[in-house]
């Protein structure tokens, strides 16, 4: 089994206060913002927004790194 999941990397976030608004509709609690890089920016009209990818717990990618404070 892969240990290098999400829900042990420094750089997943599950504590943000939007993840209140989200989890209600994703009708999930593993859910968390990935913030190894910056947040992407896009716009809709002429309001600019910015987000930080939304990431399951149980995700993995290249960039983990394990949360020694966990």
């Amino acid at each position: 089994m892969i240990a290098y999941r999400c829900k042990s990397c420094l750089w997943f976030d599950q504590q943000h206060e939007s993840l209140k608004a989200i989890v209600p509709i994703a009708g999930r609690q593993e859910i968390g913002y990935c913030r190894k890089h910056r947040p992407s920016v896009f716009n809709v009209g002429q309001i600019f927004w910015g987000a930080s990818p939304l990431m399951d717990s149980n995700d993995l990618c290249g960039e983990y790194r394990k949360d020694e404070g966990a």
